[in-house]
């Protein structure tokens, strides 16, 4: 019985981690629509792009790490 609750463990970590990475890319996504929609190109200028995607691979890193740290594993 233990192994089953190890695995349903896991499994729960395993979920959670997706959910979060598909959360990260939703939030991208609109973002990316929004900007599309607006039309404020003149908003976004490089020093802006460049800030974001800082940001963005700044938050894609974290959350990396934190499955790390949990013990998540791809292997």
């Amino acid at each position: 019985m233990r192994k089953k609750r190890v695995r349903r463990k896991r499994l729960g970590a395993i979920i959670h981690y997706l959910g979060v990475v598909c959360e990260y890319l939703l939030v991208i996504f609109l973002a990316v629509w929004l900007n599309i929609v607006l039309k404020f190109s003149s908003l976004f200028s490089f020093p802006f792009k460049a800030f974001g995607f800082a940001s963005a691979a700044l938050g894609l890193s974290l959350i990396i790490w934190s499955c790390g740290r949990a013990g998540f594993s791809l292997g």
